[in-house]
């Protein structure tokens, strides 16, 4: 059989768990984390990415190559409905928050995290990430591929701008690779996400 068609009975078989997940683990408790969220997409352009979930087994491999203690200060970019600081929350953050633009998928979120009874402990925001002004307050960056070149290059001005020492950026589904290390970032480590067939940089820039 095709590599394509084993790729499709993956997706499927992918889809199949988060729908599960959704009606039975989440949905009950009146939460959503699963569930994809693509209009954005096209209201876009493409220039926005939408919503889909990081899979948690690959956040858990992504955490182990951090060292977490009260020095690393996370900020998802794009955080959509804000599973990876779900899993944040269960490590030793010095803080941990989200941005994110959509502002529906946003309320999702912050509901999600009040639910949960969390929102004491990670910081929402809702609004432009290429506008954002508090990326100095942060040292370790999160970013599930949420838009295109041309903004990620606006967001990367910002982040270099504002910090003097060294800081993390984690790149998953690299499409934007080229503009995080024209920003002078040395990648340090690569993992593959088994689920998705995707891989994660982390890179480290001074």
């Amino acid at each position: 059989m095709s590599e394509n068609f084993f790729e499709l009975f993956r997706r499927y078989k992918r889809y199949a768990r988060y729908t599960f997940q959704y009606l039975f683990l989440e949905k009950p408790f009146g939460l959503d984390f699963s569930m994809r969220d693509t209009h954005l997409i096209d209201e876009t352009n493409g220039e926005m990415h939408g919503y889909a979930k990081t899979d948690e087994a690959h956040i858990k491999q992504i955490f182990n190559e951090l060292k977490i203690d009260s020095s690393a200060k996370i900020i998802d970019i794009g955080c959509g409905k804000g599973l990876f600081l779900k899993y944040a929350c269960k490590k030793n953050f010095g803080a941990i928050a989200g941005i994110e633009y959509d502002k529906h998928t946003f309320d999702i979120c912050k509901r999600n995290f009040e639910r949960m009874k969390l929102q004491k402990r990670v910081k929402l925001y809702n609004g432009d990430a290429s506008k954002f002004l508090h990326y100095g307050d942060y040292n370790i960056f999160y970013l599930a591929n949420p838009f295109g070149a041309e903004i990620m290059d606006k967001v990367m001005d910002k982040i270099v701008a504002s910090h003097k020492g060294k800081i993390y950026v984690i790149l998953y589904n690299p499409t934007t690779a080229d503009v995080i290390e024209a920003h002078g970032a040395k990648k340090i480590k690569e993992l593959f996400d088994k689920s998705k067939s995707y891989w994660t940089y982390i890179y480290e820039i001074e």
